[in-house]
């Protein structure tokens, strides 16, 4: 599991700037991220999957039954790929061992969470058969009117947790009730709801705390439970997008550090700077959307016989200077806690 939800890294290094020298801190966050458009969990009762389809004629794949009904059936790697949605190289040895006698999946939960205008599920289940039986969970997304797995890395903190704890309490975490004697459950519970608003963010942080903690304890297997439908109607937070961090500058005349990365950025300031200028660096704040990596720089230019300031701020993605008329101060709004950010267009992202 990805420590890119709960772990702080904090780094302090200094930056000479021609004449200024600037100290730095950098902290790693979560701030940014996208939007939950819908949020609703499920739990089922004595749904299991012993039976098979005779052919890839037969699959369809409209719900996410289905695909694991297909997985259950799957005897080649054209099969394999259209459950995959991409190409696919299993052994024989791997189509034997799916496919042995007394296999079968009962399956136990699931939440369905859309971003992104993407509908995704995690679904748990028991995989039972001649060996112990254990629990796993699994990573879902519909593409058109197809679901297939995935292999969405922004989920993979919310899928661990559904790896890890029972569908008893995870549905005492949705359904916001816990019972006496499970103080720890219940101190995440609560901070997973904030003024009866489920809060996702708060929600993988704190059992993700749990499970760091090493006191939780999980069964391999566990009793599937009775059926309920759970649906979130007001959903607070965000799916935090990775690799963020956030570094600020301020002045030390005893600095003799350098930071690359600000270095990179200052080089891509230059075009705006005039005669008898120089850049003094705010802040940047980097992360990963769509597996490019972005920064948002904030500097000012100093004159330096008048001392004057004016403040600028650009984003770079991939080491190219983008032009984004949307684009607002993201310290301000780190600092309001209330606003969205708009990086790309019809893609709602938000600041928490």
């Amino acid at each position: 599991m990805k420590k890119t939800i709960i772990i702080l890294c904090i780094s302090i290094f200094n930056i000479s700037i021609y004449s200024q020298k600037m100290d730095g801190i950098c902290n790693g966050v979560n701030n940014i991220g996208y939007a939950i458009q819908l949020l609703e969990f499920s739990t089922y009762q004595d749904y299991k999957i012993d039976t098979k389809y005779s052919s890839i004629l037969d699959v369809k794949n409209e719900n996410v039954e289905d695909l694991m009904k297909s997985q259950y059936s799957v005897k080649n790697n054209d099969w394999l790929s259209l459950n995959y949605g991409k190409k696919m190289n299993w052994s024989q040895e791997q189509f034997d061992r799916l496919n042995q006698k007394g296999n079968s999946l009962e399956l136990l939960c699931k939440l369905f969470i859309r971003y992104n205008n993407i509908d995704y599920c995690i679904l748990k289940m028991n995989m039972l058969g001649d060996k112990t039986p254990k629990s796993i969970s699994i990573i879902m997304e519909k593409n058109k009117e197809r679901w297939q797995f995935s292999d969405n890395t922004l989920l993979q903190d919310a899928n661990f947790i559904f790896t890890f704890f029972s569908t008893n309490d995870l549905s005492k975490v949705f359904g916001n009730y816990s019972q006496e004697g499970e103080k720890e459950l219940s101190n995440a519970i609560n901070n997973s709801w904030v003024q009866n608003n489920f809060n996702y963010n708060n929600f993988i942080n704190s059992f993700s705390q749990i499970l760091f903690s090493g006191n939780y304890k999980k069964s391999s297997y566990e009793k599937a439970n009775k059926k309920n439908d759970i649906k979130l109607d007001i959903v607070k937070g965000i799916v935090p997008l990775s690799k963020q961090s956030y570094c600020y500058f301020f002045p030390n005349e005893n600095s003799n550090y350098t930071d690359n990365n600000l270095n990179s950025l200052i080089s891509f300031a230059e075009n705006s700077k005039k005669e008898k200028e120089i850049i003094i660096p705010n802040y940047y704040y980097k992360f990963n959307l769509e597996n490019n990596e972005n920064y948002i720089f904030s500097y000012d230019l100093e004159n330096t016989e008048t001392k004057a300031k004016e403040t600028k701020i650009f984003q770079m993605v991939n080491n190219q200077i983008i032009d984004n008329s949307k684009l607002t101060d993201i310290f301000s709004q780190m600092k309001e806690k209330n606003n969205d950010y708009i990086l790309k267009e019809k893609k709602r992202i938000v600041i928490k």
